[in-house]
């Protein structure tokens, strides 16, 4: 299901995959990727992801304290090809009004 966008990227998430724990929500969010997104990545991070489409994220959202962190991180390229994938708990980051978050949140935590 879609849930937010700007210049950037398109973000969706899937609601099958959403799952409600005793203190945190865990969902499965996809973002599909700009050029301008893409050209940038590729200027930060090299020539690997040039043909980058889309990421892949599986996020867990604390409704209650409104923070989430990302649980994996998957990148492909246009043909659905991993390019990269990273599986370790990232740091929890508080929502920001306005934001992909936030957005996120308010679709988890209904």
């Amino acid at each position: 299901k879609y849930y937010f966008s700007n210049n950037e990227y398109f973000s969706y998430y899937d609601a099958r995959s959403l799952t409600h724990g005793p203190e945190n929500s865990f969902v499965k969010v996809r973002w599909n990727l700009s050029k301008t997104f893409v050209r940038e990545f590729v200027r930060e991070h090299g020539n690997k992801f040039e043909n980058l489409a889309y990421i892949k994220q599986s996020v867990g959202v604390n409704c209650l304290e409104k923070k989430t962190y990302n649980l994996s991180l998957e990148t492909y390229d246009n043909e659905g090809r991993l390019i990269f994938s990273s599986y370790r708990p990232w740091e929890w980051s508080v929502i920001i009004p306005d934001l992909e978050s936030h957005s996120l949140c308010k679709e988890v935590c209904k």
